[in-house]
């Protein structure tokens, strides 16, 4: 008999909560466009990840990247390369091409799926002049235990390094530095999905604030100070409500990262499973032990919901050795 797979629920807060911050947004008629509650969100999102980290908030995952891509290497003229792993969502490869690059997949590596460094610089060595920069995944939202790795091979082929950290929100870096601060910038979505969500919404992070000026400046059309547009730009700015929704769930995240565990490759999700707590926004837990014959699978994150407090997964994502039908 087949067995059932749960996938992810959002949590949010109540319609008390919700109807109280729409309530004081109507208050201030500021619903978009820079408003208190984003600004204090974005300040709430620098606290939380790190210090000397500097946030801008966006309309959603892909447009961070988009302006991560196009602050760190600037427009491209669709003649050069963005070293990105082949095992990801097709947003990366995307972003690349909305801000005129072009993706070169390299390899994963078979026991973290993380972007391979080996492929990477095999790469380099024979077409470095076709590369503009690396765009780095991590994966199912870990930080990536070899990050120090690939930041010294882009200092030592001078190449510019983005992070797309869109599901790694709450996780860790093997030195128990939060994911966020690594890299030109980092970005994270925080659509309905994800373990930490607002309903529609990004982030893109850095310690240049720099950097995050630019940022705002293209989701804002490239207004600078004035209405005078001085760069390409776009609208790509976080509405009121999502930005409140957002620091209530900040307050979940800070309980959760607390006791979480992360893991730093697929094969330590697979240990034994672990009673859901009530918290506020999606937490990563361990999951059942998988098979152990046949596809190599991994639930890759787990979920745990406040109303009610159940387990579910996030992703299953199988590693087949051989042509093997799953069925």
């Amino acid at each position: 008999m087949p067995s059932e797979i749960p996938f992810i629920r959002p949590s949010f807060p109540g319609p008390a909560e919700l109807a109280e911050d729409f309530g004081e947004i109507v208050h201030t008629n500021w619903y978009t466009n820079f408003g208190p509650k984003e600004r204090q969100f974005a300040r709430a999102l620098g606290e939380y990840l790190g210090p000397d980290l500097h946030v801008a908030t966006l309309a959603n995952g892909t447009l961070a990247l988009i302006a991560a891509l196009h602050t760190t290497l600037g427009p491209g003229t669709r003649d050069s390369y963005l070293l990105m792993p082949s095992f990801t969502f097709i947003a990366v490869a995307q972003a690349a091409l909305w801000t005129g690059y072009r993706p070169w997949f390299i390899d994963i590596d078979p026991d973290t799926w993380q972007p391979s460094a080996p492929s990477a610089r095999a790469v380099l060595e024979c077409s470095r002049d076709r590369v503009a920069g690396i765009l780095l995944t991590n994966t199912f939202g870990v930080g990536n235990p070899q990050i120090g790795t690939w930041e010294d091979l882009a200092a030592e082929w001078e190449l510019p390094i983005v992070l797309d950290s869109a599901a790694g929100f709450g996780s860790m870096y093997a030195e128990g530095e939060r994911v966020g601060g690594r890299g030109a910038c980092e970005i994270f979505s925080l659509h309905a999905t994800k373990p930490f969500a607002v309903g529609e919404g990004g982030a893109l992070v850095s310690r240049d604030p720099r950097l995050v000026e630019q940022a705002h400046q293209f989701q804002n059309f490239g207004f600078v100070g004035s209405r005078e547009s001085t760069q390409l730009g776009i609208n790509g700015k976080l509405q009121e409500i999502n930005a409140a929704i957002g620091l209530r769930q900040l307050v979940g995240a800070a309980a959760t990262s607390s006791s979480a565990t992360v893991p730093s490759s697929p094969a330590q999700v697979w240990g034994s499973s672990r009673t859901p707590k009530p918290l506020r926004c999606a937490s990563r837990a361990r999951a059942a032990r998988p098979p152990t014959t046949g596809p190599r699978c991994s639930p890759a994150w787990v979920n745990t919901r406040s109303r009610p407090a159940t387990t579910t997964t996030r992703r299953y994502t199988c590693s087949l050795t051989s042509r093997q039908t799953l069925s």
